[in-house]
C-alpha cells in the first residue's frame, strides 16, 4: 500500500484535497437531508408550512451545491489517479523490456499481459476507491459518533455498541475473502496464459484436425475461473446480506429509540431524522467494512503483482567504461568463455578470435550453444571468462553501447504490426527515407515490394503473417543494414527459406564482407563454405576451428555434420 501511494505523490495536494472533499461531502449530504426532514417534521407539528417551504428550497440549494463540489472533487482525484496509473503501467512495461533477459524468459507472455492490464487496473482502484473509501470511513465514523453523542449520549452509547458488534462480525469475513480473491486473480492469469498458448498454436491444432481442443481447454479454464470467482462472490454476498439485515435493524432501532427519547423530552422531534440518519451512517460503513477490506485486498493483490514487475532487476546502464584498449586487429575475441542457464552449463571454456571485416560461421548440432553465443555477444546475459567486442569487455560497457556495435537478424525474424517501411525503420529511428529505401534495396526488399499495391506502406499483419518467410527475412536484414553497425549477427536465417532467397542472402553477405564483420550461426552448412573462419561446437564446447577446406581435411566432427546433411539429416 505504501509503495503504491508513492506513485500519487507528484499530485498529492490536489489528489488528497479532492479525496477529502468527497469524503466530507458524503457526511454533509446525509446531514442536510436529515436536517431538512427534521425541519419539515417540526413545521408540520407547529403548522408552519411557509417556513417548511423556505427550508426545502434552502436545503435543496445546499444539496445541489454539495453535489457540484463532490463532482469537482471526484474529477480531480480521478484525474490524478489516472495519471498515477499511467506512471505505474509505463514503469512496469519499461522494466519488462529493460530488465535482465534471464528474468523475462521465465515469464509467460500471457501472465505479463494480465499484470500490465488487469492488475494495473486493479492497482488503479486503490487510488480511485480504496483511499477515498478509507478516508470517508474514518471521517464519517468520527463525525457520526460526535453527532450521536451531541444529540443524546444515550443514543450514542447504544448505537455505538451495536456498531462494534457488527464490526466484529464482519471482520470475521476478511481473511477468507482475501484468500479467495487472491486465488481468483491468480487463475485469471492462468486462463490468459492458456488462451495465449492456444491462439499461438491455433494453426497447428487446425492442421491436426483438433480444433475442438481450443474450445474444450479454454472452456475448462473458464469453468475453473468461474468457480474460483463464485467462491469469493458467494462469501461476499453472504456478508452483504448479513450487513443489510443488520443495517435495517439498526435503522428501525434508531427510529424507535428516537421516539422514546422524544416522548421523554430528551430530544426534539426535529432531531429524530438526525438520529435515524446518523444510525444509518454509523452502521453502513461498519456493516460493509469487511467487503471494503476484501475489495481493497483484491486491488492490492493486483498492485503487488505489478510491483513484482517493477522490482525486476534492470540492466546496469551505468557500467564503467572498459579499461581495455581498442583492439586494432580483432573485432571479436573470447577466452575461456563459460555460461549456463540456472546452473545448467551451456557454453564451456570457449576461446576464439575474429579479425575485423571477416566472416565467422558457427556450426553444430541443435542445443550445442550456437545461438547462446550470439546472445552473449549482444550483452543479453552475464557470463564468466572474457568476451570482447572491438577490444572492449562486453560485461564492462553499457548494454546500449554493446548493441550499438551489433545488428542482429534472428531466425524467426519477428515483425511488428504496421507497414513494411515502419518495420525497416526500427533499425534506426533517425534514418531518412532515402536511407530506409537504400537498406531495403540492398536486402532485396525492393524486389517484392513493387508487387504490392501499397508498396512500402503495405501492412505486414501481426508477426508479419501477411508476408512469406523469405520476405520477412529480407525485411529483417534490411532493418539490420539500416542500423549500420560494424558487426552483423545472423542466426540460422537460411534454415526455413527457399533456395532463391538463400542465394540472395548469401550474395548480400558477400557484398558486406570487408566493410562489416559478420557472424553467422549456420543451419545449412552449404551456405558457409566461403566463411573466413568456422568454429564447430558440440555440447557447449568448441571442438574444431578453421576454414571449410581445413576442416574437411581434418575428417572430424565438421565432416560428420556434412555427411549427415548429405544424407538428409539436419544438425
Amino acid at each position: 500500500m505504501k509503495r503504491l501511494l508513492t506513485y500519487i505523490l507528484p499530485w498529492k495536494r490536489s489528489y488528497f484535497t479532492g479525496s477529502i472533499v468527497v469524503s466530507v461531502s458524503s457526511y454533509c449530504e446525509n446531514m442536510i437531508m436529515a436536517l431538512l426532514l427534521g425541519r419539515v417534521l417540526g413545521a408540520v407539528a407547529t403548522g408552519s408550512f411557509q417556513k417548511a417551504k423556505s427550508d426545502i428550497i434552502l436545503y435543496a440549494v445546499l444539496y445541489l451545491l454539495i453535489l457540484l463540489i463532490v463532482a469537482i472533487g471526484k474529477g480531480i482525484s480521478n484525474r490524478d489517479a489516472n495519471l498515477a496509473t499511467k506512471d505505474i503501467r509505463l514503469k512496469a512495461f519499461d522494466r519488462m523490456i529493460n530488465s535482465k533477459l534471464r528474468h523475462i524468459v521465465k515469464r509467460h507472455s500471457g501472465d505479463a499481459l494480465v499484470r500490465l492490464d488487469g492488475d494495473v487496473n486493479a492497482a488503479s482502484e486503490v487510488f480511485k476507491s480504496t483511499v477515498q473509501s478509507a478516508l470517508s470511513l474514518i471521517f464519517t465514523l468520527a463525525a457520526t459518533i460526535v453527532t450521536l453523542f451531541a444529540v443524546s449520549w444515550i443514543s450514542g452509547v447504544v448505537l455505538l455498541l451495536f456498531g462494534l458488534v457488527m464490526l466484529w462480525i464482519n471482520i470475521k469475513f476478511i481473511a477468507p475473502a482475501r484468500e479467495r480473491y487472491a486465488i481468483a486473480r491468480k487463475h485469471v492469469g492462468i486462463t490468459v496464459m492458456d488462451m495465449t498458448d492456444l491462439l499461438s498454436n491455433a494453426e497447428m491444432l487446425r492442421f491436426c484436425g483438433e480444433n475442438a481442443i481450443l474450445l474444450d481447454r479454454y472452456e475448462k479454464d473458464c469453468i475453473t475461473l468461474q468457480a474460483k470467482k463464485m467462491s469469493a462472490v458467494k462469501l461476499t454476498a453472504v456478508q452483504n446480506t448479513l450487513g443489510q439485515i443488520q443495517a435495517s435493524f439498526v435503522v428501525l432501532f434508531s427510529i424507535g429509540i428516537g421516539f422514546l427519547l422524544w416522548k421523554t423530552s430528551v430530544i426534539s422531534i426535529e432531531q429524530i431524522p438526525v438520529l435515524q440518519n446518523m444510525g444509518s451512517m454509523l452502521v453502513n460503513p461498519l456493516s460493509s467494512i469487511g467487503f471494503m477490506i476484501a475489495n481493497m485486498q483484491n486491488n492490492l493483490m493486483g498492485g503487488v503483482r505489478v510491483l513484482e514487475l517493477v522490482d525486476l532487476p534492470g540492466e546496469d546502464l551505468e557500467q564503467a567504461q572498459a579499461k581495455s584498449v581498442m583492439d586494432i586487429e580483432n573485432a571479436i575475441s573470447c577466452k575461456r568463455l563459460t555460461f549456463g542457464y540456472d546452473e545448467k552449463p551451456v557454453l564451456d571454456q570457449i576461446s576464439f578470435s575474429l579479425p575485423r571485416g571477416k566472416m565467422l560461421a558457427v556450426v553444430g548440432e541443435s542445443g550445442s550453444g550456437k545461438s547462446t553465443l550470439l546472445k552473449l555477444l549482444m550483452g543479453l546475459y552475464e557470463y564468466k571468462g572474457s568476451f570482447t567486442v572491438l577490444g572492449k569487455e562486453i560485461s564492462s560497457i553499457p548494454p546500449d553501447e554493446v548493441r550499438r556495435l551489433t545488428a542482429y537478424v534472428p531466425q524467426e525474424c519477428p515483425l511488428f504490426e504496421g507497414t513494411i517501411f515502419e518495420n525497416i525503420s526500427l533499425g534506426r529511428s533517425d534514418a531518412t527515407e532515402e536511407e530506409v529505401y537504400q537498406a531495403a534495396s540492398e536486402a532485396g526488399v525492393a524486389e517484392f515490394v513493387k508487387d504490392f499495391h501499397n508498396g512500402y506502406h503495405t501492412q505486414v499483419g501481426e508477426w508479419g503473417v501477411q508476408l512469406s518467410g523469405g520476405q520477412r527475412q529480407k525485411i529483417s536484414i534490411a532493418r539490420a543494414l539500416l542500423k549500420d553497425a560494424p558487426i552483423l549477427l545472423f542466426d540460422e536465417i537460411t534454415s526455413s527459406i527457399d533456395s532463391i532467397s538463400e542465394q540472395y542472402i548469401q550474395e548480400t553477405m558477400e557484398k558486406l564482407r570487408g566493410d562489416k564483420t559478420i557472424v553467422v550461426v549456420a543451419h545449412r552448412l552449404s551456405t558457409i563454405k566461403k566463411a573466413d573462419r568456422i568454429i564447430v561446437m558440440d555440447k557447449g564446447r568448441l571442438v574444431e576451428t578453421g576454414s571449410h577446406e581445413e576442416l574437411m581435411d581434418k575428417e572430424g566432427f565438421y565432416v560428420k555434420l556434412q555427411k549427415l546433411q548429405a544424407l538428409g539429416f539436419n544438425g
